[in-house]
């Protein structure tokens, strides 16, 4: 009876201890993004997608750190960006962990420098967010994001843009 407990026991820390194991994942969510432009006064909500994938190294059983690139296609002017961050994380419950988002976005928009809708350009910035994830099934997780992107003012026209951008993704991970 004793030696069936802990057989148990073992499992269920196998299982749950699978959260937070090193190694790395892949994700894609959809949302919802709202972009401003503050030096042509433009702002709208649009749609979002995202996908990232990353490496995962977990320290003392409760603590984790990822680092992933990422790629966002969005339907507002900031037509899509993408960048690296660090995904720190501390494991709430056996199958829940929360999460900060913190690092570099190339953001590209469609309307610069306050001459036309048409005109393309890029712009770097900073990406910073909070996030939770949820294990669904062994190496399955839903994860949700929200994430602001303040994008370095323009210094021949002074301009400023963020991004504010919410996530609900599908989380997968390898081994």
């Amino acid at each position: 009876m004793l030696n069936k407990k802990i057989l148990v026991g073992l499992v269920a820390v196998a299982i749950s201890g699978s959260a937070l194991a090193d190694g790395f994942y892949a994700g894609a969510g959809l949302g919802g993004s709202y972009f401003r432009d503050n030096g042509v006064g433009t702002s709208n909500f649009g749609g979002i997608g995202e996908v990232y994938g990353g490496y995962a190294w977990n320290f003392a059983n409760k603590i984790n750190l990822g680092l992933e690139p990422f790629a966002n296609f969005a339907s507002t002017d900031n037509n899509y960006n993408y960048g690296f961050r660090v995904v720190p994380g501390y494991q709430i419950t056996p199958d829940t962990s929360a999460h900060l988002l913190a690092g570099f976005v190339r953001g590209h928009f469609n309307n610069g420098n306050d001459v036309s809708a048409n005109e393309k350009y890029f712009s770097n910035g900073y990406q910073a967010g909070v996030g939770a994830e949820t294990n669904l099934m062994k190496n399955v997780a839903l994860r949700g994001d929200v994430t602001f992107n303040d994008y370095l003012q323009d210094l021949t026209t002074n301009n400023s843009r963020y991004a504010i951008n919410g996530i609900a993704s599908l989380n997968y991970k390898f081994g």
